[in-house]
């Protein structure tokens, strides 16, 4: 077998392994239908091949975009959920400070000392 026929070979297979299939069309796929698509491939010139191949793996790469911008999509919504509800826990929740401020100013409202506290 020439080196460019090997070649060609070589590219029919790598399209076969990429190329993105339907559900459909999996099932039910044997080797006859792989074979007769390798053959049909195959009388393709080289060029064509290449642009096959790189059709699918553009295609598989958006999936792939799209499969992970959802879970990024998903993670960012519970990062901010637990943001704001820490962020509402926080202001309902006084700090020490806060509350000896409020104290302070409840005696100083009713004329007492905050000294005697």
């Amino acid at each position: 077998m020439q080196y460019s026929q090997k070649l060609k070979l070589d590219l029919v297979k790598l399209y076969m392994d990429v190329k993105v299939r339907n559900k459909d069309e999996i099932v039910g796929f044997g080797e006859d239908q792989y074979q007769g698509e390798c053959s049909e491939l195959y009388e393709l010139d080289t060029e064509t091949i290449i642009s096959y191949i790189k059709q699918s793996i553009e295609i598989l790469l958006m999936m792939k975009d799209e499969e992970y911008g959802d879970v990024i999509s998903q993670q960012t919504k519970k990062i901010q959920q637990l943001t704001t509800a820490l962020t509402q826990k926080k202001s309902k929740t006084k700090q020490p400070e806060e509350n000896f401020i409020d104290q302070i100013k409840q005696r100083l409202k009713n004329g007492m000392s905050y000294r005697s506290m």
